[in-house]
């Protein structure tokens, strides 16, 4: 939990430094990291289909509209942001708790670990799609 209390408190002085989110800290300092965290577990459930099973993923899929675009936005929207959103939100906002954190990890206040832990959150997916491609001349 050290490194998630990092992560978030870098994401916490990162959202109350800047001047246009100043407003709304509390949504901004969760967004980032959900979005990470959605990222990340996008990248384990693609390593455990292609590994491990190979239609499991497909059968959760929710048909709400035609277009499979959509409808892979919903489903991630359903299966992941949300729930980690809310996961992350009583681990960090309920009750104050970020208080707490922030004052056990003030070698955190910087943009540094937040900006990291989002680059290669976006990045890892893409590395790992480019390397199981098979190249064909």
């Amino acid at each position: 939990m050290n490194i998630y209390n990092k992560i978030f408190v870098s994401s916490i002085y990162t959202a109350k430094r800047s001047s246009a989110l100043r407003d709304m800290w509390k949504f901004t300092c969760i967004f980032y990291p959900t979005i990470s965290m959605t990222f990340n577990f996008m990248l384990l459930g693609l390593f455990i289909n292609e590994k491990f099973f190979s239609t499991f993923f497909y059968s959760l899929e929710i048909r709400i509209v035609e277009n499979g675009a959509y409808n892979f936005l919903f489903n991630i929207l359903l299966y992941l942001i949300i729930p980690l959103y809310m996961f992350n939100y009583y681990n960090v906002l309920y009750n104050e708790k970020y208080k707490k954190m922030i004052e056990e990890n003030k070698e955190s206040n910087n943009k540094i670990i937040i900006l990291i832990y989002l680059i290669l959150s976006l990045v890892s997916p893409i590395i790992y799609l480019l390397s199981i491609v098979e190249y064909r001349p």
